[in-house]
């Protein structure tokens, strides 16, 4: 019995959510806030997912990238100006498809998403270490201002 009001349960949700999904794609065709944020929330799931793909890469590229602060910033913006361009070239719809299939895949055909997956996730540990060097930076600096 319980089995089957979970499956229920399930089943409105997954239903809930579908409908939800397509009132904002809608609202996003027309509204260009709404689009900003669907289209941000496609980007940060694209990134986020990337880091949980692929996490030695990101992870050794943020520790590498920590140590060429400025290389890594210049290798960072030609990645950001490829990865833009491919995503400002796609609409919406196209964006979510391509997001979501890329999850899909991962699961089913790991390698088929492989390098774009490695290339992204290397992309965002190289922007972490890239903020994070620059902010110890500052903290060092304003140390430095208040001891005189």
């Amino acid at each position: 019995m319980i089995f089957i009001k979970a499956c229920e349960t399930a089943v409105w949700a997954a239903g809930a959510t579908y409908k939800r999904a397509v009132e904002t794609y809608r609202d996003a065709q027309t509204n260009d806030e709404t689009k900003a944020m669907v289209q941000g929330a496609l980007r940060t799931t694209a990134g986020v997912y990337s880091i949980y793909y692929a996490p030695v890469t990101a992870g050794a590229v943020g520790i590498a990238a920590s140590f060429r602060p400025e290389l890594a910033a210049t290798a960072v913006k030609i990645a950001e100006g490829t990865l833009t361009g491919l995503w400002n070239s796609m609409d919406v719809e196209k964006k979510a498809i391509v997001v979501t299939g890329c999850i899909g895949l991962s699961y089913v055909l790991p390698s088929s998403v492989a390098l774009l997956g490695t290339v992204i996730a290397a992309k965002m540990g190289a922007e972490l270490a890239v903020r994070n060097v620059r902010k110890e930076q500052l903290t060092l600096q304003q140390a430095a201002a208040e001891e005189l």
